[in-house]
């Protein structure tokens, strides 16, 4: 992060200091030209009398007073681009092909002017008897004015003024700007380090926590402050946490639980077992009687088996629901029908309203399924002479099949976790009505696969109320399943 703001600061100042840098020489130099063009027109002026009288000395008196003023050279040519006078002496009668002197002379410009890069020879003294000549290019521009005299284009001069002092100066402010960028680089990265360690304090320690939970020590939490987006994840973090802890805390005794539930059949039927096997009195009623219960034994733990199989099942999506045209009034008759001997003996009432002909889209066996776990979760904590109610209600747009019963109820704090796996409200009591904790969420997981909804509405003592809702099937076919 600090290297990325590092390169992003750098990028931009850059950016910025080249842009200054060429708005400001293009502004000077612009500048320089207006002043300096007004002075190649002068010179052209001054040197049309001479240049009409073939006034050689005044020509060249005029260009060397002109150059020695301003500080550059000046060169007169003719019609033909010859030199006829140069203030430095050297391009005498020397034809000049350059590009600004043609445009004029052929008339297309009376005046223009460029930008032109010379290199020079310089003097460098190194040592007392030998002068060693380097040589160094420079900026300098042509001014190139017309030279007209009574209407006639005589020649034209050249005016070449040095503008290397542009260039030295922007020169000079760029390292100035490169100066300043490097030091507010050393800032950047001085606070960009405290910034990112501030940042990263909680990251780091949230990431020290996780690499402790990935090992096993799953009871971990991270100190939560302020209301950032960092807090807010330390937040999830400590709910994800909780929930860890919960499901590994039902995952214990969920365990514990089914082996305790499988244990004791397998130690029943293992003593019922032996006894058939060391019994000598070929007793025929006592060995029926024994291995009924055996059978009972077995029936139980095939129970608890198809809960657990069908658990696991349902959470990896493999169960495939073969949908189909339910009527569910029918349906709740067959559980009703089903469930009626297991309620009498217990001496349960169990009534059934099915006054509709609602029908919805589903999975006939599945949904049967789901109400035949809520009718013998209801049978099992409902003390003997209480009372449990099946009723369809048919309504605009969905239908409810609703479980009442007069039971024991269940406590508030539990009522949120009822279709949590593995959760059993009282151990003791669960155990004793031989449930495993995994009723309602295979009911919960049904209704789900058929685009429904389940709630839940208890009272300690009152009893308990299971509402599943499902979509109604709005069809003129009502053909019953």
């Amino acid at each position: 992060m600090v290297f990325a703001y590092l390169a992003l600061f750098s990028i931009v100042m850059f950016s910025i200091g080249t842009l200054v840098s060429n708005i400001t020489q293009s502004f000077l130099i612009d500048h320089r030209v207006r002043e300096q063009i007004s002075m190649a027109d002068d010179i052209a002026v001054s040197v049309a009398p001479g240049m009409k009288n073939f006034n050689a000395q005044k020509i060249y008196k005029t260009a060397l007073d002109y150059g020695q003023n301003l500080g550059g050279r000046v060169l007169v040519l003719d019609k033909y681009g010859v030199v006829q006078s140069d203030s430095f002496s050297k391009l005498n009668g020397v034809s000049l092909e350059i590009e600004e002197i043609d445009q004029v002379l052929d008339g297309n410009a009376g005046s223009t002017n460029a930008l032109h890069e010379l290199e020079i020879e310089v003097d460098n003294q190194s040592s007392d008897t030998t002068n060693d000549v380097k040589k160094e290019k420079i900026y300098v521009m042509y001014y190139v004015s017309s030279i007209v005299y009574d209407g006639n284009m005589l020649g034209v001069i050249v005016l070449s003024l040095p503008v290397q002092d542009i260039f030295d100066q922007v020169a000079q402010a760029n390292g100035q700007i490169m100066m300043v960028v490097f030091i507010a680089s050393i800032i950047v990265v001085i606070i960009s380090f405290l910034i990112a360690k501030v940042i990263t304090k909680p990251i780091t320690a949230l990431t020290h926590i996780i690499k402790k939970m990935s090992k096993g020590e799953i009871h971990q939490r991270v100190r939560v402050t302020g209301k950032s987006e960092l807090s807010q994840l330390g937040q999830a973090f400590n709910t994800m946490s909780e929930q860890l802890e919960r499901v590994e805390e039902n995952r214990n005794n969920f365990v514990s639980d089914v082996s305790h539930e499988i244990k004791t059949p397998l130690s029943s039927m293992k003593i019922l077992v032996e006894s058939l096997i060391y019994d000598q009195s070929g007793n025929i009623e006592m060995h029926k009687e024994f291995l009924g219960d055996i059978n009972n034994e077995i029936d139980r733990l095939s129970y608890i088996v198809n809960d657990l199989l069908q658990m696991v099942s349902m959470e990896q999506d493999r169960v495939v629901v073969n949908y189909d045209k339910v009527h569910v009034s029918n349906l709740t008759s067959l559980v009703v029908k089903a469930m009626a001997p297991i309620a009498e003996r217990k001496e349960i009432t169990l009534i059934h309203e099915d006054n509709t002909d609602a029908i919805v889209l589903g999975d006939k066996i599945k949904l049967q399924q789901a109400v035949t776990n809520l009718v013998d979760n209801a049978i099992k904590y409902t003390l003997s002479g209480g009372e449990v109610q099946i009723s369809v209600e048919e309504k605009e747009l969905s239908v409810v099949v609703r479980v009442a019963d007069t039971g024991i109820g269940i406590p508030e704090k539990d009522i949120s976790h009822l279709t949590e796996r593995f959760y059993r409200v009282e151990k003791a009591r669960s155990r004793e009505a031989g449930g495993t904790g995994l009723g309602l969420s295979i009911v919960e997981r049904i209704v789900k696969l058929h685009n429904g909804a389940f709630s839940i509405t208890s009272e300690e003592g009152v009893g308990t109320t299971i509402d599943i809702i499902l979509p109604k099937f709005i069809d003129e076919d009502k053909e019953v399943q």
